[in-house]
């Protein structure tokens, strides 16, 4: 047998051992993946059960948690906008875990910010739910609780926020901005938008419109510019219980302005009532 012959078949010999070697990698390659993609997919079961796990022991703790409370189911409704009288009607209801045989229940309610509390003794119901009907002032927010007094203890508790004036504010979005493009122009966009879509709100636009806009233009927190953002507002098409108002203009100053750029929006609709709206820069 020639040499060449004998390096031809050690070739490939090679080769064929070669070939074998890989198989059995490439073969113990795909088991590996193959464990590896159950593995994943374990993670992956095993995650979805944790989740599960999470959001029954989360409901279990809240249901725990509200058995547990004094006062339970607090809600209040809206039944009726006085817009001449400023006032608002709205039911407040909830229930009771328990009550004692000697206690006096009491609905207490006041104004935000105030110290004074107005109180209501309540009438004893069967089955623990109550339900109280209030005139308020449709420019404030109020805080209510129930107090229980027997001879020789009260307790307690927080009922329910009625927001009223935050719904009547919220109604109003406004967006301010002001950048400062060289010392003696400032790039001021103002855009004003209402929202009647509150049912509280639908049947009194008239009263709710927008009567004024004024935008006051500080430098270094002195008044450089007051601008009537109505009466200079861009014509912008109203959809259904909407108004829309947008301003954008760049002001110039005589000698140069440098410094803290702020600009305070003073909304004021028919009711006379105010809401301020600050700038922001970028």
């Amino acid at each position: 047998m020639s040499k060449k012959q004998v390096a031809f078949i050690g070739c490939i010999a090679f080769l064929v051992i070669f070939s074998i070697v890989n198989y059995i990698q490439l073969n113990k390659l795909s088991n590996q993946l193959d464990s590896l993609t159950q593995l994943e997919h374990n993670i992956q079961s095993l995650s979805s059960s944790m989740g599960d796990i999470h959001s029954t022991v989360s409901s279990t703790l809240q249901e725990f948690t509200e058995e547990q409370r004094w006062i339970r189911n607090s809600y209040y409704e809206v039944k009726a906008v006085d817009m001449e009288e400023e006032k608002v009607e709205v039911s407040v209801l909830w229930s009771l875990r328990n009550i004692e045989k000697d206690e006096t229940l009491y609905l207490l309610f006041r104004e935000q910010g105030s110290r004074e509390w107005q109180h209501i003794e309540l009438d004893e119901t069967e089955d623990l739910s109550y339900h109280i009907d209030l005139r308020l002032s449709i420019k404030e927010n109020y805080e209510t609780q129930i107090l229980a007094v027997s001879d020789d203890r009260k307790r307690s508790d927080d009922l329910q926020e009625i927001s009223v004036f935050q719904q009547l504010e919220e109604r109003i979005y406004a967006d301010v901005y002001a950048h400062s493009v060289t010392n003696n122009q400032i790039d001021l966009h103002i855009m004003i938008q209402q929202l009647y879509g509150d049912d509280m709100f639908i049947q009194d636009k008239d009263r709710l419109e927008i009567k004024s806009a004024l935008a006051y233009v500080y430098m270094n927190d002195e008044l450089v510019k007051t601008v009537d953002v109505l009466e200079n507002a861009n014509p912008v098409a109203h959809m259904p219980h909407e108004e829309m108002y947008e301003y954008f203009e760049s002001l110039k100053f005589d000698g140069e302005k440098n410094g803290v750029i702020r600009v305070d929006l003073i909304i004021q609709d028919g009711l006379g009532i105010e809401y301020k709206r600050e700038s922001y820069d970028y």
